[in-house]
């Protein structure tokens, strides 16, 4: 049986359980800019951020520097991995899920369960790759930490692939529930870990891998009966995401470069010390995750439902509506972050990280480029155009290897705090010009089919008189 093509030419269905005013439908005349399903996403996000946050704010802590920097770089593996699974599956379900109906929706998902779980297998060989060549190089701990990172992995991009769906299928309370359920187990794990002195990297990847396996197995659960395991059509699947899913994975490998290597090249240049210092520094960033990814979990389906029902001004007014949504807190959170930088980091960290305050007021200033770029990066995934963050990472990697190396080798940590911004900076410059391209040039047939009709209109009022 050939898989069904959600979305050829297909009306996005209407999302369940939502009404008029909580689609952001006008009301008295003007639209409503936030709705209650971008509190709840916030608020689900914030469980899943908030989560991180205390997990690495404790080895932090309570550990010496080295054991956090073993746990800044196992992370950056697994949220680089997550990349790929995003690029491959969750991407690609966020955009065509909201196309499919009945029987087709139902294929569709035990289609992208089974790749999930093919891409899921492929990240733990390469885990075990790079488990072999670290142990290759003389660095046991590492090697044994990438090796127990394999756990974490696979929590991680369950929950997550879960958790897609949901929001897929706008229904961010029930990804609330599945989070709230990780949260508890996760941060009753490590609470365990405290009381009984056991608080290493090994046993926190394990804890935080198997509380997130559960709750993405109860909330896989609560599916069942929107998913079948017959006619999947999987190599039609496959296809499909592959011509999706390979620019998102371009993009993905810039973006590695441009922002998740630098852990590493610090690590190789200056000591796991150094790679442990910018993870400080950018710890306290994720506190704007809730807002950022949570209503990014929600954008992106509700762009996809835009484009689908109102076309390209529909999509250009719900990117405007979502970048008013994000700047003004993330604006104001930049400047609390610089203002309170030594503060935060002597609160944090007890004192380990409070030289590098000023590097943390000059890394908050990407929230801003943030608040403005993510919106658009979500439109070119719902105009299907993923090509375009591809570009706009590739931009960011390029001046990462441009300079930001050059900047790491030259001035280690605050080397690396510069050539991050500098590469968020130019990757946000390149979105937006793309952007804007992509709505001239979807406006230019409108454009030359009206000049048409007035012409015509104009010859038949001359030939009348």
């Amino acid at each position: 049986m050939a898989h069904p093509r959600c979305g050829d030419g297909a009306r996005a269905p209407a999302a369940e359980g939502l009404s008029a005013r909580g689609a952001g439908a006008p009301v008295h005349g003007r639209r409503v800019p936030i709705s209650g399903r971008h509190v709840v996403a916030a608020l689900d996000q914030a469980a899943v951020s908030g989560t991180s946050f205390l997990t690495t704010l404790l080895v932090g802590h309570l550990c010496a520097p080295e054991e956090f920097g073993l746990l800044v770089l196992v992370l950056s593996l697994v949220l680089a991995w997550e990349g790929v699974r995003f690029s491959f599956v969750g991407a690609p379900l966020t955009v065509f899920l909201p196309r499919c109906e009945g029987t087709q929706a139902a294929a569709y998902l035990g289609g992208t369960l089974v790749l999930h779980a093919g891409v899921l297998g492929a990240g733990a060989a390469c885990f075990g790759v790079a488990a072999a060549v670290a142990r290759a190089g003389g660095d046991a701990r590492l090697a044994a930490a990438i090796g127990l990172g394999t756990v974490a992995l696979a929590g991680w991009s369950a929950r997550e692939h879960v958790r897609g769906v949901l929001f897929a299928r706008l229904r961010p309370g029930a990804a609330l529930r599945v989070d709230a359920l990780a949260s508890g187990l996760q941060l009753g794990g490590l609470a365990a870990l405290i009381a009984l002195g056991r608080l290493q990297v090994g046993a926190v990847l394990v804890v935080a891998g198997a509380a997130q396996m559960v709750a993405a197995l109860v909330g896989l659960a609560g599916l069942r009966g929107e998913i079948v395991r017959r006619g999947l059509g999987l190599g039609p699947l496959l296809r499909r995401h592959w011509r999706f899913g390979r620019w998102m994975l371009a993009g993905l490998l810039a973006y590695t470069v441009a922002s998740q290597a630098y852990p590493w090249f610090l690590n190789g240049m200056h000591g796991v010390a150094a790679a442990a210092a910018l993870g400080a520094c950018l710890l306290p960033l994720s506190i704007s995750r809730p807002l950022v990814v949570g209503l990014a979990n929600v954008i992106t389906p509700e762009l996809s439902h835009a484009f689908a029902r109102g076309g390209w001004e529909s999509l250009r007014r719900t990117v405007r509506r979502s970048q008013r949504i994000l700047l003004a807190p993330l604006a104001a959170l930049a400047a609390g972050l610089a203002l309170g930088a030594p503060w935060i980091l002597d609160l944090m960290y007890d004192g380990k990280y409070v030289q590098y305050s000023l590097l943390l007021s000059l890394l908050a200033l990407q929230l801003v480029v943030v608040a403005w770029i993510t919106p658009i990066q979500q439109a070119f995934l719902a105009a299907d155009r993923p090509r375009y963050p591809c570009y706009a990472t590739s931009a960011g990697a390029v001046a990462t290897l441009g300079f930001g190396v050059v900047l790491a080798a030259r001035f280690g940590v605050a080397g690396a705090a510069v050539g991050w911004l500098l590469a968020v900076a130019t990757s946000g410059a390149v979105a937006l010009v793309l952007y804007r391209r992509m709505l001239r040039e979807a406006q230019a047939p409108a454009a030359a089919a009206a000049a048409h009709m007035r012409a015509a209109a104009c010859g038949a009022s001359i030939a009348a008189s």
